[in-house]
């Protein structure tokens, strides 16, 4: 109950805040309803301390006969507080039949012995802890449940917030619609110059709801993405080219994988960020990516060396 009733409060506010374009039309409001979900992530992340210290587990467990799995990454900074993310993935709406944790031999040397006690207890709900040799950063949350996982769709989602229970839901709602599309929780719209050239990543149209399968909809993964059962081309997963484009960029990857592959994106209706969980901001890609302009940049690598344009994306 207690969980409930703060995600519904921050969901309330943020919401509100969201939907409304509160930041720009009226920022007093906006204010109010930033110091209310503020408040309800602190104190939701103050209630799963206690709820991880008193050794407390969720009672569900993954679902066998269900059709898809939820896969994820993380790193060091972030090993002690990913099971946050695992447990809101057991108190979704729809549950997957597995939830994979892929990590990296050269970030955790010694196997499971790196790894907390408190996320190896989730092993027992559904958890599979898995490593493997290549380190893509980022791209470790896709680049082998998409290639490894046969006869399953495939969730994404982010090592960084405690998610909305319907989080899951939504999206095999939209695939069961969608059954050919890549399909997002919360998407930006790619947008053009005059001269059909691409406008600054900044500019892109933010958060967009409600948008039909279209090449400009940039899928954003950490409110969650499903991955249909396709056949991804191999030039999706190729090391080299993600190293010297986009090793920090997976989501614009992605999305020049999706375009070269005739593979469209679509979403919803406005979808409520989860709570972010307290200090995984402290070396955050995204912020990093639009403050420093790394995604332009990564973006006019992936332009170049796949010949993609505005004509690429309208035609196809």
């Amino acid at each position: 109950m207690i969980r409930k009733a703060l995600i519904n409060w921050h969901n309330y506010f943020f919401g509100l805040a969201g939907k409304n374009n509160l930041k720009k039309r009226k920022k007093w409001l906006w204010a109010i309803c930033g110091v209310n979900w503020k408040i309800s992530a602190i104190m939701l992340n103050q209630y799963l301390k206690l709820y991880s210290f008193f050794g407390l587990l969720p009672k569900n467990k993954t679902d066998d006969r269900s059709d898809f799995v939820v896969s994820l990454t993380t790193f060091p900074a972030r090993i002690n507080t990913v099971w946050m993310v695992i447990d809101s993935l057991l108190h979704q709406e729809l549950l997957p039949s597995k939830i994979y944790l892929f990590l990296a031999e050269s970030e955790f040397p010694n196997g499971e012995t790196d790894i907390p006690k408190r996320l190896k207890e989730y092993k027992k709900h559904g958890l599979d802890i898995c490593f493997r040799s290549n380190n893509v950063m980022a791209h470790n949350k896709y680049f082998y449940a998409l290639q490894e996982i046969k006869g399953k769709k495939v969730i994404t989602v982010d090592d960084d917030f405690y998610y909305n229970s319907n989080t899951l839901s939504n999206l095999i709602s939209l695939s069961n619609k969608y059954p050919d599309c890549i399909c997002a929780n919360s998407v930006h719209v790619i947008t053009l110059n005059d001269d059909g050239s691409f406008k600054s990543y900044k500019n892109w149209i933010q958060r967009a709801s409600k948008q039909l399968p279209s090449h400009k909809n940039l899928a954003l993964g950490y409110n969650g993405v499903l991955y249909p059962q396709l056949i991804y081309s191999e030039k999706m997963f190729d090391i080299e080219m993600i190293t010297k484009t986009s090793l920090k960029a997976d989501d614009l990857w992605l999305k020049a994988m999706e375009i070269i592959q005739g593979i469209k994106v679509v979403n919803g209706d406005y979808f409520c960020t989860g709570i972010e969980i307290g200090g995984t901001q402290k070396i955050s890609l995204s912020k990093t990516n639009i403050v420093n302009g790394l995604n332009d940049e990564q973006w006019s690598k992936l332009c170049k060396v796949y010949n993609i344009n505005n004509l690429t994306i309208e035609k196809i």
